[in-house]
């Protein structure tokens, strides 16, 4: 059985990844290198949640690369806990969590390897739903292919 709905058009954000790609958005990963990097195309995760209203609102803060458990980069800097400046939100979708956490978004698209998305959701006190192998689209995801 197959249920169709559309999302309410509420804005939401996108983890600064390569698969969560948002045309126009920054696509630098947290990579001074890479800085100024805008994604030419929606990612297919992205196309789909536009075909069901979300609008996207930005991409958020992660280590360089994805490839830390703290959010930090030399574009953008630090990304601190909302709940306590002190602390971290975690990494490497440590901006995704701050940003939902802080009720400036109400849902977000990260992805996780070895904890993104899980470690993040824990220091923040927020849900995180890494989905079983096979059943999100990864193809073009370079993490996802190591």
């Amino acid at each position: 059985m197959v249920i169709e709905y559309k999302l309410s058009p509420w804005p939401n954000e996108y983890h600064n990844r390569l698969a969560r790609r948002a045309e126009g958005l920054s696509n630098a990963t947290g990579a001074l290198k890479l800085k100024g990097r805008k994604a030419s195309e929606d990612a297919p995760i992205v196309k789909i949640l536009r075909e069901a209203g979300a609008i996207p609102l930005c991409n958020t803060n992660v280590p360089e690369l994805c490839t830390s458990w703290e959010t930090t980069n030399y574009i953008t800097g630090k990304t601190v806990n909302p709940y306590d400046f002190s602390r971290t939100p975690g990494g490497s979708s440590g901006g995704e969590a701050a940003l939902i956490s802080s009720a400036a978004s109400v849902i977000g698209i990260g992805s996780d390897l070895a904890g993104s998305i899980r470690v993040p959701a824990m220091f923040t006190g927020i849900f995180g739903h890494k989905p079983s192998p096979g059943r999100s689209q990864t193809s073009d995801y370079w993490a996802m292919n190591i």
